[in-house]
Formats: C-alpha cells, sequence, structure tokens
C-alpha cells in the first residue's frame, strides 16, 4: 500500500487510538493504512513533540 497524506481527523482518530491503548496493527486495520505508515507516522508525531517540549528525552508516544 503506498503511503497517502494524513487528514486531521485520521490524526485525530491516531491519537485517540495511541491514548486507549490499541495496538499498531489494530490502528492500521481501522484507518485502512499500512502498519509502517501507521509507525511512521507515529514517530512523526513524536518528533513533533519532541521539538515542542525539548525538555523530554523520550517523547510521548516512548518510541513505538
Amino acid at each position: 500500500m503506498s503511503e497517502r497524506p494524513w487528514p486531521a481527523m485520521d490524526v485525530h482518530d491516531l491519537h485517540c487510538a495511541l491514548s486507549e491503548g490499541e495496538t499498531v496493527d489494530e490502528i492500521a486495520a481501522f484507518l485502512m493504512r499500512d502498519p509502517e505508515d501507521v509507525r511512521r507516522q507515529i514517530a512523526e508525531l513524536d518528533r513533533e513533540l519532541e521539538l515542542a517540549t525539548p525538555s523530554s528525552s523520550e517523547g510521548s508516544f516512548g518510541g513505538l
């Protein structure tokens, strides 16, 4: 599956799913995306949070 843009609603759903403890595979199935695409987006969100809060060494998603 080719990577496609992440609309704001998908990012919101990703945040919600992560906060509820869903696995990458569960999130990928729900969003109809490849698990690697979900992992890349999680990593991107983690990087953005690290830039916003420089005191954080691990990011809020703990390097999933």
